[in-house]
């Protein structure tokens, strides 16, 4: 079965190959219990003009999963924080290296070797390493990176499309 989409995963060792058709997931992953090989992160800048945080995960049987981490238009009082460095001469203070430097330092390594389908242990393992209400620790941007990349990873390993796979994270029908 084929079906249109963009590459969202891979091979590692066919990542220079682009096409737009890709075959269906039950095709090409497995059930087995896919675990985090490693994480990586680094900065892009997105179609505003300015940097943010791409996260790339990688599995144990050597899939890519990749989120990109734009930022909104506008930040409310009670929305999560992203972490910014403020160095006005890079990128008008707008640069996300810290962020960057959080998932590197105390975010990848920590999950290296764990199921990407357990994305609520995740989630609360890097909660609990942020432990600030509005996620300014770690940045609200480093923490959705990760945990979107993971979420892709998880719906990987279940041969599952990513909404199914939010779907049954969320427990709603």
């Amino acid at each position: 079965m084929l079906f249109f989409s963009l590459p969202t995963t891979q091979k590692i060792q066919s990542l220079s190959i682009r096409c737009s058709i890709a075959v269906a997931p039950s095709e090409t992953a497995s059930k087995a219990a896919s675990k985090v090989k490693y994480v990586k992160a680094r900065q892009i800048i997105y179609s505003r003009g300015n940097p943010t945080v791409e996260v790339d995960l990688v599995t144990s049987d050597d899939l890519l999963y990749r989120s990109v981490i734009p930022s909104g238009a506008s930040t409310g009082i009670y929305e999560a924080l992203e972490l910014r460095d403020g160095d006005k001469s890079i990128y008008g203070g707008k640069g996300v290296f810290n962020a960057i430097k959080n998932i590197k330092v105390f975010l990848g390594p920590k999950f290296v070797g764990v199921d990407v389908r357990k994305q609520t242990d995740v989630d609360a393992v890097m909660l609990d390493i942020d432990e600030t209400p509005n996620k300014s620790k770690l940045g609200a941007n480093a923490i959705l990176g990760v945990s979107l990349s993971v979420c892709r990873a998880g719906a990987g390993a279940k041969v599952a499309p990513l909404y199914k796979h939010i779907q049954e994270l969320s427990g709603t029908k």
